[in-house]
């Protein structure tokens, strides 16, 4: 079983303020090892180059290629297990959260 500090997450979204947050969230609660993009492209890159434990994935990117596309090419690059997640309720999540 993989502890936080071992967890590689990938954040797929290009709003800055939701990326600032989540990552502040996810530092908070110990997971360390976090990169983020903001567009299909640089997802695809990093997730052909590293293993990715959870990918967070926005629905709307910048670029002509959403989140669903992305999800959609998940297995043809070795990744079977992801969470498509929409960060807009995420964020909404996280405002509950802090009060």
């Amino acid at each position: 079983m993989l502890l936080s500090n071992d967890l590689r997450i990938l954040l797929v979204e290009d709003n800055l303020v939701v990326v600032d947050s989540v990552l502040r969230l996810l530092s908070k609660l110990g997971y360390n090892k976090v990169e983020s993009v903001t567009d299909y492209n640089a997802a695809v890159q990093i997730l052909s180059q590293k293993k990715i434990h959870l990918l967070l994935i926005d629905i709307f990117l910048s670029g002509t290629e959403t989140g669903i596309e992305l999800g959609g090419i998940l297995g043809k690059i070795g990744i079977f297990h992801s969470f498509l997640l929409r960060l807009i309720q995420i964020g909404l999540l996280l405002q509950k959260l802090r009060k």
